[in-house]
Parts: C-alpha cells; sequence; structure tokens
C-alpha cells in the first residue's frame, strides 16, 4: 500500500535562509576578558567578571595566550591606572568603564545583534 507525501517542506528553505548559524549566534554574545599585566588581582578580578556576565547570559572565556578567539566583546583589564576596556568588533569602537556592573549594562544593552 503507498501512502501519500506529506508538504513539510513548503517555505522551509526561505525560513532557513533568515536563521543565523549557531556559530554566529555564540560569537555574538561571547565575551572575551583578558588582562593586561596578568598579576595575582587582575587575573582574580578576571575571573569575577567572568562570572558576572556568565550570570547576566552572557558567554565569558577567558583569554590568557593573546589568541585571538570569535567574539563580537572584548573586555581589557587595566590596573594602572585602573580601568575596564570594553571594546565592540563590529563597530570597532571602546569604551573605557569603571566597573562590572557599568560593562554588563553596556553589552546587554549593545548586544540585541544591532
Amino acid at each position: 500500500m503507498e501512502r501519500p507525501a506529506c508538504g513539510f517542506a513548503f517555505y522551509v528553505d526561505q525560513l532557513t535562509a533568515r536563521v543565523q548559524p549557531l556559530t554566529r549566534q555564540k560569537a555574538w554574545k561571547t565575551v572575551i576578558v583578558r588582562t593586561q599585566a596578568k598579576t595575582k588581582a587582575e587575573i582574580k578580578l578576571a575571573f569575577t567578571l567572568a562570572a558576572s556576565l556568565r550570570q547576566a547570559g552572557l558567554i565569558a572565556e577567558m583569554d590568557v595566550s593573546g589568541y585571538q578567539m570569535k567574539a563580537r566583546w572584548s573586555v581589557s583589564i587595566h590596573s594602572r591606572p585602573f580601568r575596564y576596556v570594553v571594546g565592540d568588533t563590529v563597530k570597532d569602537t571602546e569604551k573605557t568603564v569603571d566597573g562590572i556592573q557599568e560593562i554588563i549594562n553596556f553589552i546587554g544593552g549593545a548586544g540585541d545583534g544591532s
């Protein structure tokens, strides 16, 4: 007995054209955390920052080797004078901020895919 075919594939090609690949979605939400002097204080602060970013729903990765990873955002921790520098690779801009909550507000407010 033969069974009729189902029309499931109608317009699937148009739908898949609108969906971003998973790797691009991940890169858009990823924040690379770097330290400049690699002191104990900076490294401890980097782990604290990464944990806070993860709690805010972002993907935080530590860059200890200086390898250029795929990510939209980067945060560099500078100790002299103390500051955070947030970089946006899409807009090719940097902003200096004073605290972790300010980083989350900046990335969260601009990290919506625009």
